[in-house]
């Protein structure tokens, strides 16, 4: 047993880490997410918290095989019509935005 455990913290030790998303990659994801949100909804951007996002699993980049995009994640309440959406916005492996959308989830 004490084999096992030791074989297990040895491997979360040298599993690669995902790197934090810096600060100018959140904002222009932010900006994207903003807009896209306005454009696709017509709702006011005041509707989402945007200071909080939470980092879901990623996907795979088309336009490169064997990189992954990232998908950053917002949840907005508009309470006129007490509905929730989800903005995503993709952010590719160079720290560039590749994609965003907003999804609707009821109410």
């Amino acid at each position: 047993m004490k084999k096992l455990s030791m074989f297990i913290i040895a491997s979360l030790l040298s599993a690669p880490a995902l790197a934090q998303i810096d600060a100018a990659t959140v904002q222009a994801a932010t900006e994207t997410a903003q807009k896209t949100y306005e454009a696709v909804t017509g709702n006011d951007v005041s509707d989402v918290d945007w200071s909080t996002y939470e980092e879901v699993p990623g996907m795979k980049d088309p336009a490169n095989p064997g990189k992954k995009l990232r998908v950053l994640q917002w949840e907005g309440y508009n309470a006129g019509y007490h509905t929730y959406d989800r903005v995503r916005v993709l952010v590719g492996y160079n720290g560039g935005v590749a994609g965003a959308e907003v999804l609707y989830m009821g109410r």
